[in-house]
């Protein structure tokens, strides 16, 4: 299960470097992560604090409709919040 973690870790993070990237090769990855944002989306929501902003920035960068572009973050950035909030002492 580890290595999942990390793999998934190192997968979010080349893809953010492709993705913030002024190049032809980074034109084509922005493309292409549109075309399967679920898959990146999904990790997002569902992974690790780390990676919630890690996608939060993705999307940020790939050029999703404005609209799309706010809800993203916006459930993104709530699970950071959540994720990382402390439980109050009783």
């Amino acid at each position: 299960m580890r290595r999942a973690r990390q793999a998934r870790a190192e997968f979010l993070i080349t893809l953010w470097r492709l993705t913030t990237g002024d190049s032809q090769l980074g034109n084509e990855c922005r493309a292409r992560c549109r075309e399967g944002f679920w898959v990146v989306g999904r990790i997002g929501l569902t992974g690790s604090v780390e990676e919630a902003e890690t996608v939060a920035d993705i999307v940020e960068f790939i050029d999703l409709d404005e609209e799309r572009s706010a809800y993203y973050q916006s459930l993104l950035r709530e699970r950071i919040r959540a994720k990382t909030k402390r439980p109050r002492a009783v």
